[in-house]
């Protein structure tokens, strides 16, 4: 029986790469990682006691891999590669 954790951590529903140009973006995301120096306008995660904003005010570096469970996502500059938790509809 497949372990979905280890199905998740290796892309197996997908991903979904998002730059500036998305505007935010309503996502199923396990996984984000930065191609390049990214900021994030909009980065909301699931898991936050408070509902969840992450921090939109760092940079990002390139190839730095941010693990929750992310619903909403914008850029403001860079890219984000979104790791699906579910396949895209």
């Amino acid at each position: 029986m497949p372990n979905i954790y280890d199905e998740q951590s290796f892309g197996a529903a997908g991903s979904q790469t998002l730059t500036s140009a998305q505007g935010s973006t309503t996502i199923d995301a396990c996984a984000i990682q930065c191609i390049g120096d990214t900021v994030f306008a909009t980065l909301t995660d699931g898991l936050e006691a408070s509902g969840g904003a992450a921090s939109t005010s760092l940079t990002y570096t390139d190839g730095i891999v941010l693990f929750g469970k992310f619903s909403t996502v914008s850029v403001t500059s860079g890219a984000a590669r979104c790791y699906l938790s579910s396949p895209l509809s």
